[in-house]
């Protein structure tokens, strides 16, 4: 879903869309039923989003970032002209493998019939891959909790069920293929043992996931027809739609979590004075630093122009402040190399125990972020708590 995957994206045929909404997350509480009709004005045209991202002036030097959006709009074109399941996952398998260096990379599919998983495919370009048919049981951590799973050696005891039978200890990356509580499958990414993926890469395997989950489940039930636009094509992050679909599902499951909104300070001067392009190119450098220094299962999303909101499941507001600061210090040593103006940014945390519904909590971490304006931007402040404006 930065974050986990509690919610698949669909950008192979998402182009921009008039959502018609009022502040962040809408102070929404989107109902998860499907009703694309909620969605207003979405023009579908199969790859228009990687089309929206070309069109964006990327930054000079980022080479990494380009390669894996280049990744992203292939897999996009891919999933578009994908006539099946099994065409979509073999695109999902192909793209993941260009991700990082390992031993493997596989994508296994859910048989509903019998809840087990089976191989999309009888081999991989990368490598071998234990395949045991007919199949594994279900039973993958990833695929329970709708989170990313890491494994850091198959000889662990806490190890993933399916890395145990491996001939030589591996590390392993479960990403689950998840589409409204919909368990349709999960790739597994497998290196050498206590080998640490990297944040971006990671971030990446997960981009890649939820595109394939949502045509997927789209190739598989007919009722879905077109899903709405849920990824934000400048950053490639979820945007406001998908994060309050995410933070909804965490309500439902009755999962604590902490809130938190992060906004660039004076965004609107900071792009008179550089220009749009570098505004754009500020907004993606927060998205990626967001994406790599957030843990795997935080919900990170685009939620407006210049703001980002993110949720932090079984987090105390401390903990979750302490991630947010840890955040703006990624960000100052990414701002070093002068390949983008510096910028700084406030934040606001608060409970998911302060409001009973999901637009109080939005509206507590919001008015935290204007604490922290107020008191002279680039910092964090929690909902509630006193602010030190010497900070």
């Amino acid at each position: 879903m930065t974050g986990p995957v509690l919610v698949g994206a669909l950008a192979f045929a998402a182009a921009l869309a008039v959502l018609g909404v009022s502040s962040a997350l809408d102070r929404t509480e989107v109902a998860a039923d499907r009703r694309v009709a909620e969605i207003a004005g979405i023009a579908v045209v199969a790859g228009a989003l990687a089309a929206v991202v070309d069109a964006r002036a990327r930054p000079a030097g980022s080479a990494r970032e380009d390669g894996r959006l280049d990744l992203e709009d292939r897999l996009r074109r891919a999933l578009a002209d994908s006539d099946d399941v099994d065409d979509a996952l073999s695109a999902l398998e192909q793209a993941a493998a260009g991700v990082a260096p390992g031993r493997s990379v596989a994508v296994w599919r859910m048989d509903d019939g019998n809840d087990r998983l089976i191989p999309a495919r009888l081999a991989t370009p990368s490598g071998p891959e234990p395949r045991h048919l007919p199949g594994l049981p279900a039973e993958c951590l990833a695929l329970r909790t709708g989170s990313t799973a890491i494994t850091r050696s198959s000889a662990d005891f806490d190890a993933c069920p399916h890395l145990r039978p491996t001939p030589d200890p591996v590390s392993g990356v479960c990403v689950p293929l998840v589409v409204d509580g919909r368990r349709l499958g999960v790739l597994r990414w497998t290196g050498e043992p206590e080998h640490a993926l990297a944040a971006d890469d990671l971030a990446t395997l997960e981009t890649l996931a939820t595109l394939t989950a949502w045509r997927a489940a789209v190739l598989d039930d007919g009722s879905l027809d077109v899903p709405p636009v849920i990824l934000d094509p400048l950053t490639g992050m979820m945007n406001r739609y998908s994060t309050g679909l995410a933070i909804r599902e965490l309500v439902r499951g009755l999962v604590p979590f902490s809130l938190g909104v992060c906004q660039l300070d004076e965004a609107a001067g900071y792009g008179q004075h550089h220009g749009a392009a570098v505004g754009d190119r500020a907004i993606r450098l927060l998205a990626t630093t967001l994406r790599s220094t957030l843990r795997p299962g935080d919900i990170v999303g685009r939620t407006d122009g210049d703001r980002f909101t993110v949720a932090f499941p079984h987090t105390s507001t401390i903990d979750a402040a302490h991630a947010l600061e840890r955040v703006r210090e990624a960000l100052v040593l990414r701002l070093a190399d002068g390949e983008v103006p510096p910028f700084t940014v406030s934040c606001g945390v608060a409970a998911s125990d302060r409001a009973d519904s999901i637009g109080g909590i939005v509206d507590a971490a919001e008015s935290a972020v204007d604490e922290a304006t107020a008191a002279g931007r680039n910092r964090v402040v929690v909902a509630g708590d006193p602010v030190d404006e010497g900070a």
